[in-house]
């Protein structure tokens, strides 16, 4: 099973632990490459590979593991009376069945550095053209913004946020036309091109840029490392809608244990 890092989803894995001691739960460590995860775990239920009872699967791509018989359907009553995002839990849907159950759940935010937003005295943008205006204000190597860029799941995320913002659909050009003039005039950062959550973050740290869309995760990470955070970074909502992110658990097709993987779901995803 992939569960990834963290506090609170160690200590739900120790917990279950401590309570069932003859049934310990042991997570497997894939790769950081979202790309990479997925490709692993598909290619290992397609194999028949019987490693993984439990898949943590971005919300992407449940409806997918569930065509390609890479998951069992599950219950309603695996929902219980948890208190789910509406929209996290449609994600856990596909073909009127129940395919997984939303774990955690994420959306893009704006990070802006307090300090020199501050000392520049510049408003928080409120749509995307604030951001182009904002560029008057820097020097390079410093830019307006950086985001994820990079040719995986980020860089659709953005082009989807980016659209929005140009208050168009996919079926249209603006958002991939807005990304690509701020890249050409500077604002925004050009190695965001390359930039994976990660690699925008370093950057955001590095003060190559004023404002950073991410993950809420990037939060924790400053939080716990970075000197003087509270002075100096700023977190709001996105000036445009942000997409929801996030994983849901289900149960692996050729898991050995499948009763015991939805009791492990059921406890990892129950309110109490």
């Amino acid at each position: 099973m992939d569960l990834s890092h963290g506090k609170i989803r160690q200590a739900l894995i120790d917990d279950w632990n401590q309570k069932h001691p003859d049934t310990p739960v042991k997570v497997v460590k894939l790769p950081s490459s979202a790309d990479l995860q997925h490709a692993q775990m598909l290619a290992a239920e397609q194999a028949g590979d019987t490693t993984y009872d439990v898949l943590n699967l971005d919300l992407t791509w449940t409806a997918e593991f569930a065509d390609n018989n890479a998951i069992v359907p599950l219950d309603n009553e695996m929902l219980g009376d948890g208190d789910f995002v509406a929209k996290a839990l449609e994600s856990a849907r596909y073909r009127d069945r129940l395919w997984a159950v939303p774990f955690n759940t994420d959306v893009g935010l704006l990070y802006y550095r307090k300090d020199i937003v501050g000392s520049k005295g510049l408003p928080l943008p409120t749509k995307w053209g604030d951001l182009v205006d904002a560029k008057q204000s820097v020097q390079p190597p410093m830019r307006v913004f950086t985001t994820q860029l990079k040719r995986y799941e980020g860089l659709t995320v953005n082009v989807v946020e980016a659209s929005a913002s140009q208050n168009e659909d996919l079926s249209g050009s603006g958002g991939l036309l807005a990304l690509a003039a701020g890249l050409r005039d500077g604002t925004i950062l050009p190695e965001s091109t390359t930039y994976d959550e990660a690699g925008a973050l370093e950057a955001f740290r590095g003060d190559n840029a004023m404002f950073m869309r991410n993950w809420p995760y990037a939060y924790d990470v400053m939080a716990s490392d970075m000197l003087d955070f509270p002075k100096k970074v700023g977190v709001t909502r996105l000036p445009w809608p942000a997409v929801l992110g996030g994983q849901n658990l289900a149960v692996a097709r050729n898991s050995t244990k499948p009763r015991l993987a939805r009791e492990l779901i059921e406890f990892l995803t129950s309110p109490n």
